[in-house]
């Protein structure tokens, strides 16, 4: 499913729920969301075809303007994401602009921070229509698409703080609950 427009700004926010039909332990890797561009990855997934990329890890990685800050964001999903069980993932980032030094990003796990980067460059050009369940180029290919079910997206302009990414998962979780949805 690809998103029109650029909706990717220099600091930002990306959430949704995820239910995949694999296992966290699952030797394979899959691509859920991506916006890369020629030489520049920006991707989340459980792991990937590249040497440098643990493909047992569930990471969010990307790079800034000048393909130098490599950033992994990751953590060991076996026993965490569970086929078929729905669980909700945030990341943010925010890059350098003029007049302010680096910033950094984190990834969320169902309300929980379990990585943070630091020391990001500028803001990278990016696909103007970002991908949610594929990859958009084949720079650091992936041999899954997410294989799962994705809901409840929303792209941010703005960096969730850890205290607003929980309260979000909590109410959602609270909404859900309510409405019994499998």
């Amino acid at each position: 499913m690809e998103i029109p427009g650029k909706v990717l700004k220099p600091k930002g926010t990306i959430e949704f729920w995820f239910k995949p039909s694999w296992d966290g332990g699952d030797g394979e890797d899959f691509r859920i969301f991506d916006a890369s561009m020629g030489g520049i990855y920006f991707f989340i997934s459980k792991g990937a075809g590249h040497g440098d990329i643990n493909s047992a890890e569930f990471e969010f990685y990307f790079e800034d303007k000048v393909d130098k800050d490599w950033q992994q964001l990751e953590f060991d999903p076996k026993g965490e994401v569970k086929k078929n069980g729905w669980f909700h993932i945030a990341a943010t980032w925010e890059f350098t602009t003029k007049g302010k030094s680096s910033q950094e990003a984190c990834l969320y796990f169902s309300g929980e921070e379990i990585a943070k980067g630091n020391g990001l460059g500028e803001f990278p050009v990016l696909h103007v229509n970002p991908r949610f369940g594929l990859e958009v180029i084949k720079y650091v290919p992936s041999k899954n698409g997410a294989q799962g079910l994705i809901d409840n997206i929303a792209i941010y302009s703005k960096v969730l703080t850890k205290k607003r990414s929980n309260v979000i998962w909590v109410s959602r979780c609270q909404w859900i609950l309510k409405r019994n949805w499998h």
